[in-house]
């Protein structure tokens, strides 16, 4: 999943206080929501763990997301939304490997064809990027924060 930050923020009004909408709290949303819909669709009824890198964000910040998110989700599965932990991507393969994918992700939005990426592509996956005109679209559709 990728969002084009500059295109964010030409489209998409930010609150006053800058605390909600932000093009990482949109990646990190977008990310949540496409698990849920993961889950509703293979009929994934136990609840969800999400880990993060420690140090490639504030965990304040990404907590007060996850919770956040939960309040505002009216998915019919949003129950199933459980804990976010916090790991060192040096000792946890599991962050390895989506800083991997990560990397594979951004390099394919950029433009470039790679073999690692098809060879990835082989598996069970679904790719979002939210470019220029994607975020123009919903733009309109996202009601205003006081």
């Amino acid at each position: 999943m990728t969002v084009d930050v500059k295109a964010y923020h030409e489209h998409i009004a930010a609150d006053r206080r800058r605390r909600i909408r932000n093009p990482y709290f949109h990646a990190f949303q977008s990310c949540i929501s496409a698990v849920l819909v993961y889950c509703k669709t293979y009929g994934v009824k136990d609840k969800i763990g999400f880990m993060i890198d420690g140090g490639a964000v504030s965990t304040t910040h990404a907590a007060r997301y996850f919770e956040t998110f939960k309040q505002f989700l009216d998915a019919p599965n949003a129950d199933q939304l459980g804990v976010l932990m916090v790991g060192d991507d040096k000792k946890n393969h599991a962050l390895q490997a989506a800083d991997l994918l990560a990397y594979e992700i951004n390099k394919h939005a950029a433009g470039f064809e790679r073999r690692s990426f098809k060879a990835l592509c082989e598996l069970p996956h679904g790719i979002l990027n939210w470019t220029s005109d994607s975020l123009k679209e919903i733009a309109n559709t996202i009601p205003p924060i006081s």
